[in-house]
């Protein structure tokens, strides 16, 4: 497993500070982050149309989210002045290059957790899905 050699010797190396592994956690770790980053990779670019999207959260606590991933650096927060004013997020380079991190993610769960992820229960590789889609 090559992953695994990369990461032993990232701890073994005399520069290193701290667990990455951690580190990228404490950016999308908090309840709801991954699902913001989500609507946002769908394209909503609007409070409320993520604030739908993500479903149930509550408005203060997407705006602490939208808050942290632009302290982050993950998204940029456009403000157009008006009545009334326009704001819109967009993802930085920084927030797309999450993308590989959250398919992975969702390959795991898509395999190892099927009974949660698809209603037949049954595992499925994203190859099967997009071939199931098209036709």
């Amino acid at each position: 497993m090559l992953e695994g050699k990369y990461l032993a010797a990232i701890y073994a190396d005399p520069n290193h500070r701290s667990c990455p592994i951690e580190q990228t956690f404490r950016i999308v770790g908090k309840k709801w982050t991954v699902l913001v980053l989500r609507e946002l990779f769908f394209g909503a670019n609007r409070f409320g149309r993520i604030k739908t999207g993500v479903g149930s959260i509550n408005p203060k606590v997407l705006s602490n989210r939208l808050k942290d991933l632009e302290d982050a650096g993950m998204i940029k927060r456009d403000v157009t002045p008006g009545r009334p004013v326009q704001i819109e997020y967009t993802l930085t380079e920084k927030g797309t290059n999450i993308l590989p991190f959250l398919f992975s993610a969702a390959k795991y769960s898509m395999g190892n957790c099927p009974e949660v992820v698809f209603k037949d229960g049954k595992s499925y590789t994203a190859e099967e899905i997009l071939r199931k889609m098209s036709s």
